[in-house]
C-alpha cells in the first residue's frame, strides 16, 4: 500500500483562536487529542520500541538465573554477569528500536491530516529516517550521559546516592527514602539506551552500599564499599547539571525535525532544508518556554511514575517477597518478582515516555507554526 502524499509547506496545528502565544493549555490539549486519536499506533510504536527491550532483557536476566542455579543449586548472589548481560542487551536493542519508536509516535502525530495509514505505511515513512535517528540518539544520548555522571558524584557526595535503591527494608523510613530515591531519578533527563544502562551500571560500580546476598532467610545484607572521591566534584557536578539543562532542552525537537525532512512517503518537508538546525534554533530562541513546558511534563511524569512504580515496587519488594520467601522458605519470589515487576514497570514507563515525545512533537508543531505566521 502507497503512502505518497501531497508535500504541504506548513505542518497543520489545531485551530488556536487569535492569539499567537503558545499556552501550556494548548500543548496539553494537542498532546491528550493526538494521544487518544492515535493511542493504537502510538502504543504499538512505545511497546516495541520502548517496553520490549526491558521485558526481554528481564526474562533474559532470568534465564541466565535459571541457568547459574543449575550449576550452582543457588539464585542468591552478587551483582555478576547475570546482571551486567542484560543490561548489555537491554541497550543495544533498545537504541536501535527506541530510535525509530520515536520517530514513528512523532510522524503520527505530525501527519498534516487525520488519515490513518497503519503500522506498515507509518513504519514505510519513518524507515528513511532510522540511520539519522540512530546518530541524534547516540550525539545527545553521550551528551546527556556525561551531565548525569557529573550529576551522579554530586549526588553520591551528598550522600543522595540513587544506586541505594537497593536497600530494601520493612521500616517505613526505609521504605519512604527508597520510593525518594526511585522517583528522584524521574526528575533527572533520561540520556536514553544505550547510555541509561551503562550508567546504572555505574551507579551499582560506585554506589556506597552494595548487596553481597539478596534475601537469605528473608533477609538482605550490605556492606558499605569505599569510593574514592572525584577531585573537584563540585566543579564536575555543577558543569554536569547546567550541561543536562541546555542539551535536554534544545535537544526536544530533534526528532519531530528529522521526520519532517523531506525522504519519506507524506513527510511534510519544509522547501527541502535541512531541519535540525532549525530545530535547535527554533527551541534556543524559546528557551524559557521549552523549559517551562518541559518540566512541567517531567513533574507531572514525576507524579505519576511515583504513584504507580516507584511506591508499588518498593512495597512489594520490601514487605510482600521477604514475606513470601520466609512463607515457602525460598528465594524463588525474588526471582519471580524482578520479572513481573520489571514487565509491570516497561509498560508503565513506555506510556509516559510516549506521551513525552507526543508532547515534544506538539511543542515543536505550535512554535513552527508560530514562526511561519
Amino acid at each position: 500500500m502507497s503512502v505518497a502524499l501531497p508535500v504541504d509547506q506548513r505542518v497543520k496545528a489545531p485551530a488556536s483562536g487569535a492569539g499567537a502565544r503558545v499556552t501550556v493549555a494548548m500543548v496539553w490539549s494537542d498532546t491528550l487529542v493526538a494521544f487518544s486519536t492515535h493511542s493504537a499506533s502510538i502504543l504499538a510504536g512505545a511497546l516495541c520500541g520502548f517496553a520490549m527491550p526491558s521485558i526481554l532483557a528481564a526474562i533474559l536476566g532470568a534465564l541466565m538465573t535459571l541457568e547459574m542455579f543449575a550449576r550452582t543449586s543457588t539464585i542468591l548472589v552478587s551483582y555478576g554477569p547475570h546482571r551486567i548481560v542484560p543490561l548489555i542487551f537491554q541497550g543495544v536493542v533498545g537504541l536501535l528500536v527506541g530510535s525509530l519508536a520515536r520517530g514513528v509516535i512523532s510522524w503520527r502525530v505530525l501527519r498534516p491530516d487525520g488519515k490513518d495509514f497503519g503500522m506498515r505505511g507509518i513504519l514505510r515513512a519513518a524507515l528513511p529516517h532510522w540511520l539519522p535517528l540512530l546518530l541524534i540518539m547516540v550525539i545527545t544520548g553521550a551528551l546527556l550521559f556525561v551531565g548525569n555522571l557529573g550529576l551522579n558524584a554530586l549526588l553520591v557526595e551528598l550522600r543522595i546516592d540513587l544506586a541505594d535503591v537497593g536497600q530494601l527494608s520493612a521500616t517505613a523510613d526505609g521504605m519512604a527514602r527508597a520510593i525518594i530515591l526511585r522517583a528522584l531519578g524521574n526528575l533527572i533527563p533520561d540520556s536514553g539506551a544505550p547510555f541509561s544502562e551503562l550508567l546504572s551500571y555505574i551507579r551499582i560500580e560506585t554506589s556506597r552500599i552494595a548487596t553481597t546476598l539478596v534475601y537469605a532467610g528473608g533477609l538482605s545484607y550490605y556492606y558499605v564499599q569505599n569510593v574514592e572521591e572525584l577531585p573537584l566534584v563540585w566543579v564536575f557536578g555543577g558543569g554536569g547539571l547546567i550541561l543536562l539543562f541546555v542539551v535536554d532542552a534544545l535537544q526536544r525537537f530533534v526528532v519531530a525535525a528529522v521526520v519532517l525532512a523531506p525522504g519519506a512517503p507524506g513527510a511534510p518537508g519544509l522547501g527541502g532544508r535541512p531541519q535540525i538546525g532549525g530545530a535547535i534554533s527554533l527551541a534556543a530562541r524559546n528557551i524559557g518556554l521549552v523549559l517551562a513546558h518541559t518540566w512541567l511534563v517531567r513533574l507531572a511524569i514525576f507524579a505519576l511514575s511515583t504513584i504507580f512504580i516507584a511506591a508499588p515496587m518498593v512495597l512489594t519488594q520490601s514487605i510482600l517477597v521477604p514475606l513470601l520467601i520466609r512463607s515457602t522458605g525460598t528465594a524463588w519470589p525474588y526471582l519471580i518478582a524482578n520479572v513481573v515487576l520489571a514487565i509491570s514497570i516497561a509498560l508503565v514507563s513506555m506510556v509516559l515516555l510516549a506521551f513525552s515525545i507526543v508532547y515534544d512533537a506538539c511543542l515543536y508543531r505550535r512554535l513552527l507554526n508560530q514562526t511561519m505566521r
